[in-house]
């Protein structure tokens, strides 16, 4: 077997198919792109080589200024430098600006430094607030690493877009075709163009997914390619994505930021839209279900927060109009995959699978990974469909671009339009030879991609997974070594220094180095390519990590229309007939767990920060700490909420003080310590993040906020002052959240169940402070009871109805028992039971045990006599009282129980079960 046919041409302007392995490209002047750098040293050497040739800004704008059209005409680009070894996206070799910037360039020329600068910070700003990142919702201390979002967009000619996308139908169609026949009669195998051990030593080759039934013969419904630009300017496949694409969401987002900051430009260039691309989608999801074809139910299937995707993921639901869903929300009954709800199982039609299939049914492919059980033969049976098909990462691997050239000419009798980098397989001996020889000059890697699973740590993926970056490090001598070992195990890729582009940094151009990802979904017949795709920047030209967002940043590609552009929507006609619904909403039980925590986390929050001011004020004001007498009760509320140890608070809080005031600060602003305010905080985040699709813009905009009040305190670095500032940003962040929920979200069950955690957590927290600070002592001041007040947000309505007469049972009175008080437990508990009362009974269940308990606990407060209660006995202790919060304190956690029981469990009523010991049974 022919090296040569197995693998893909190496990038030159004219390939020929007698040209050997060997065969340098041509040069492309000044500097010889044939050696690449194999290592920082040769990198910052080639850094080197263009500094000498352009040594001065000063010879560099002399240079424009003898130059016919040249980038000079715009102060923007005088001090910009391009890359003289690669090809350069914006100017040609003489300098001047490519014939497609030219638009953008016009309308850019009144735009300096200053003025991209602020266009900058802007789009930061966007990117900041809607939480647009790879990794948002999961460890808080990479949580705010958000998306780098360049101003200048990337141009794309149209004429030469047109060709790219036809190629990319080509090769979407080709993988097709290729997953379709090795997951089928496998005469790839048979007639020798595939080696058998490409196959059977695939890691991800699973007889499982042999055979399944796949809608008008698609596999492949949603397909991805990494782009590259060589030195002669032609474009290269470096990698195909066929499992779960990611990034259409975010180039989504990208455009969306890039087009508000230069609306003008954006307008008048004749930039093609994406939104057609999103519509196509949406209508191949719908055309393929085959159960329930009027009005598929089709849903988004997340790995979860904890995904790095997972923002896409939302995103993608939210616009799409989608439900989104992860494995635990779905379960096999009846031959159907159904999704657990509020009111109970809800059969699924289609599933966009974002979720690795290699995990997809534990059932039947193991791996003890959450998946669904039973879902594939859901599939087999035609009652659900999956795209993409489980299964279909099999041909991502980077061994099989290797062969691509041969599988092209044997399942499409022609050749590739875009061919892929040059690739070869140490399995075959010639292949092997060739790596060897040319080890300096190619990229050495896996030749089967594996993932991160599900719930895996970082680290241990790191140490299964072997990375590109990772061989790079290695000396000659290893690399080759590491060959010889297990040669099958991988491929050697041609190193492509890929094309230069400015990037904003520092308010100055300089040259970035980018890939595109595209996009394509099936489209009847044929495929429909994303114009652009998602721009992705590093620093270096032969950068071989393909991580998304890792180093410069990406940028938004625009694709130029020769014709004006006319607008496109996922919105329905104005002429199409839509019946009003009105409706509680479909709500996932995950979802509203989620919620329910949510707003528990809030009340939370809200309770520690009013706390936590409580006793800085008193820290820090102008009496002396130790003759406060409430400071003692305060700071005891404040260890019964696990932010403070015990041990401080002692006889002798006099010597204590330092410690205590030194800890406060460093626990409250440490994610690390469970239950301080920056924990309670970043549940906040991550379980808005949760639930993103449920929020509006507006609300995640909030919630971004309240995280950004710690802004950069280090905890050694921070004291009750900085404290005082970060509490007060977040106690108006909190109760922004909370006008924004009672006046501007719907009043679905999601809204229900926000609220029910909210008056649920509040009522705890609130019962816990008065037994804190008045149940358990028996010298209740009249400073205490105003510290009550203050930190229970009811001191204002308090003096309006008393003036200062401070009295308990008037305190109590407000705080327990006035349902006039939004802040007290009346109200609590009355908005509670309304709450409760709109979710959905069981079948024949007159009253849930939940609103029981809050109807009789609601009765109970409302009629106490706080008067009566409050009497002391002669020990000084209010028994009755202590009786009433001790019933308080005891029914609440029931309540949640119940509801958890009813909802999220799904367990049904609980019944309590009595069995009598026998008679000859011993004690």
């Amino acid at each position: 077997m022919s090296d040569d046919s197995s693998r893909e041409p190496k990038p030159s302007d004219s390939p020929a198919p007698s040209t050997p392995p060997s065969q340098p490209e041509q040069p492309h002047a000044p500097g010889d792109v044939t050696n690449p750098p194999q290592n920082q040293q040769q990198q910052n050497q080639f850094q080197q080589q263009q500094q000498q040739y352009y040594p001065t800004h000063e010879s560099f704008r002399t240079i424009q200024r003898h130059l016919p059209n040249v980038a000079s005409t715009n102060d923007l680009f005088a001090d910009y430098r391009p890359s003289l070894n690669v090809h350069d996206e914006v100017m040609d070799d003489s300098l001047a600006l490519r014939p497609h910037w030219r638009p953008l360039a016009e309308e850019l020329r009144q735009l300096d430094i200053e003025g991209m600068d602020r266009r900058s910070k802007q789009i930061q700003r966007t990117i900041h607030q809607n939480g647009i990142a790879y990794s948002a919702y999961g460890d808080p201390s990479v949580r705010d690493q958000h998306l780098q979002l360049d101003p200048l967009p990337l141009i794309i000619a149209d004429q030469e877009w047109s060709q790219i996308e036809t190629a990319l139908k080509q090769r979407a169609e080709l993988l097709n075709q290729l997953l379709a026949d090795l997951n089928g009669p496998q005469n790839l195998l048979r007639d020798g163009i595939l080696p058998v051990d490409v196959l059977w030593q695939h890691p991800h080759y699973q007889l499982p997914n042999h055979g399944l039934p796949c809608p008008g013969g698609r596999h492949l419904h949603v397909y991805s390619a990494e782009l590259v630009r060589s030195p002669q300017g032609n474009w290269w496949v470096q990698s195909d994505r066929t499992d779960s694409p990611s990034g259409s969401g975010f180039a989504l987002e990208n455009r969306i930021a890039i087009s508000r900051a230069f609306p003008d430009a954006f307008r008048r260039c004749n930039v093609k839209r994406l939104a057609s691309y999103f519509i196509s989608l949406k209508e191949q999801l719908t055309d393929i279900a085959k159960t329930n074809t009027d009005n598929p139910h089709i849903a988004i299937l997340s790995a979860g927060a904890g995904s790095s995707r997972f923002f896409e993921d939302s995103f993608l639901a939210r616009y799409l109009g989608f439900t989104l869903v992860e494995t635990n929300d779905l379960v096999v009954r009846s031959g159907r995959v159904m999704l657990k709800t509020l009111s109970g199982l809800s059969p699924i039609d289609v599933i966009f699978r974002r979720h690795q299939s290699n995990t997809l049914d534990p059932l039947e492919l193991g791996g003890g990974i959450p998946g669904v059980p039973g879902i594939l033969q859901v599939i087999r049976d035609e009652n659900v469909v999956v795209v993409n098909a489980p299964g279909s990462g099999l041909v991502e691997s980077p061994i099989f671009m290797a062969f691509m050239p041969r599988i092209c000419r044997a399942l499409m009798d022609s050749d590739l339009k875009l061919p892929g980098v040059a690739t070869w397989w140490g399995g075959e001996k010639k292949s092997l030879e060739l790596m060897l020889d040319r080890i300096d000059q190619i990229h050495l890697l896996p030749a089967y991609r594996t993932r991160k699973l599900p719930g895996e740590s970082r680290k241990r993926a790191n140490s299964r997974m072997a990375k590109p970056t990772q061989t790079e490090r290695l000396s000659r001598q290893e690399r080759i070594e590491l060959i010889r070992a297990n040669p099958s195990a991988w491929v050697g890729q041609e190193m492509i220094a890929c094309s230069s582009t400015p990037v904003f940094q520092d308010g100055r151009l300089s040259a970035g180095y980018l890939t595109i990802r595209t996009f394509l979904t099936a489209k009847k017949r044929s495929w429909h390519a994303l114009p652009g795709g998602l721009v992705r920047i590093s620093h270096s030209p032969f950068d071989v990590s393909r991580q998304p967002f890792q180093g410069g940043g990406t940028k938004d590609a625009w694709v130029l229309s020769d014709v004006p552009v006319e607008p496109t929507s996922l919105l329905r006609k104005p002429n199409d007939q839509l019946k009003p619904v009105r409706s509680r909403g479909f709500v996932p039980s995950r979802i509203a767990d989620n919620l329910c925590w949510l707003g528990r986390y809030l009340e939370r929050a809200d309770a520690s920060a009013r706390l936590l001011r409580a006793i800085a004020v008193r820290l820090t004001g102008e009496s002396d700490p130790e003759d406060s007498v409430e400071l003692p009760m305060l700071l005891r509320a404040l260890t019964a909420s696990g932010q403070l140890d015990k041990k401080l608070i002692r006889q002798d809080l006099k010597n204590h003080l330092p410690t205590i005031q030194a800890l406060l600060v460093k626990q409250a602003i440490n994610h690390n310590v469970s239950h301080s305010l920056r924990f309670q905080i970043d549940q906040v985040v991550a379980l808005a993040g949760t639930v993103r699709d449920r929020l509006s813009s507006d609300a995640w905009r909030i919630v971004s906020e309240m995280s950004g009040s710690f802004g950069n305190y280090q905890a050694s670095q921070c004291d009750l002052i900085d404290l005082l500032n970060i509490i007060d940003k977040l106690v108006v962040g909190l109760a922004a959240f909370s006008g924004f929920v009672s006046e501007s979200m719907t009043r679905t069950n999601a809204f229900n169940f926000l609220n029910i955690g909210r008056h649920l957590e509040h009522s705890l927290q609130l019962t816990a402070l008065i037994k804190n600070c008045i149940v358990v002592d028996r010298n209740v001041t009249g400073e205490l009871l105003q510290s009550i007040l203050e930190v229970a947000d009811s001191e204002l309505t308090y003096r309006s109805r008393y003036y200062a007469n401070l009295q308990l049972p008037a305190v109590m009175d407000l705080l327990i028992a006035d349902e006039l008080n939004p802040r007290s437990l009346a109200y609590q508990l009355k908005k509670l039971y309304a709450n409760l009362e709109q979710l959905p009974e069981s079948v024949g269940e007159e009253q849930s045990l939940d609103r029981k308990l809050t109807d009789t606990m609601l009765t109970n407060v409302m009629s106490a006599d706080m008067f009566d209660i409050c009497k002391v006995d002669a020990s000084g202790h209010s028994q009755e009282l202590n009786q009433l919060i001790a019933s308080i304190e005891q029914t609440l956690p029931q309540i949640s129980t119940s509801i958890s029981n009813r909802f999220f469990v799904h367990s049904g009523t609980i019944h309590q079960l009595v069995v009598e010991p026998l008679d000859d049974q011993e004690d």
